[in-house]
């Protein structure tokens, strides 16, 4: 979540211990627009969130991507059984 806006927002990786060492707080949810390049008019909202619990019933059939270290802990709590099913789920 440190560098997640930089990664996605501006295709740049920006190593997240930085703004842990400055004693930036860690965001829970946050926003950015992307424009597409095949198409200037198309712009397009998303949201990140840091927690699955943040989530509100909607939010489920809107994923289009999951970041995970692969840890089956991760999954824990996800409106899907098995991280299996969350990929089968999270695919455009």
């Amino acid at each position: 979540m440190y560098n997640i806006l930089e990664f996605l927002g501006k295709q740049k990786f920006v190593d997240s211990r930085l703004a842990i060492e400055s004693g930036k707080e860690k965001p829970r949810e946050l926003s950015f627009k992307h424009t597409f390049e095949t198409d200037s008019s198309t712009v397009m909202k998303f949201k990140v969130f840091d927690s699955t619990q943040d989530l509100r019933p909607d939010d489920w059939s809107n994923i289009v991507c999951v970041f995970t270290v692969g840890a089956t802990w991760q999954f824990t709590n996800w409106h899907w059984p098995s991280p299996k099913a969350v990929f089968e789920n999270c695919t455009y």
